[in-house]
């Protein structure tokens, strides 16, 4: 009975520690792994450490984007910069669209354009990647009134 209690505190530890992306992120997520699935390849646990980095490239980048989204506020972090410890292989998806009034409704679009992108659709599928992080941001979009440019970051690693 002891070990029984012990073994579902355990699991209920990983599932909390394990469970830092919440709403649009967790659905950005689920998408990832909902393509992977799809196309064969196995799922991606999530990676707090991932998450952390992805949630402040996303930021950065709609901070620094004065509300635009094109190629030139699109660029990717350091990947090494809030790496997990022992990672043996890094990957990042930056994308960004000018759309309506909220980040929900960008999710499925933003994946298909992922998934739509040659370099962007190799890293999802990946099967050398196990562990990702999503992230979203958003700001008003320059000259276009009721609009946003959300941002999204996936990150990847083998760790």
């Amino acid at each position: 009975m002891k070990r029984m209690s012990m073994l579902l505190a355990g699991l209920l530890l990983a599932a909390v520690a394990t469970g830092c992306m919440s709403g649009e992120a967790a659905d950005g997520f689920n998408a990832i792994n909902a393509d992977r699935a799809g196309n064969g390849v196995g799922t991606l646990g999530e990676h707090g450490d991932l998450v952390a980095k992805a949630e402040g490239w996303a930021a950065h980048l709609a901070n620094a984007s004065g509300g635009r989204c094109g190629l030139e506020t699109l660029v990717h972090s350091n990947l090494k910069d809030g790496a997990p410890g022992g990672w043996q292989n890094l990957g990042e998806n930056v994308g960004c669209r000018i759309a309506t009034s909220d980040i929900a409704s960008n999710v499925g679009p933003l994946e298909v354009a992922f998934m739509n992108s040659p370099h962007h659709r190799e890293n999802i599928l990946n099967g050398w990647f196990n562990k990702g992080g999503v992230a979203f941001a958003a700001v008003p979009a320059a000259g276009a009134p009721g609009m946003l440019a959300v941002y999204e970051v996936q990150e990847f690693a083998r760790v």
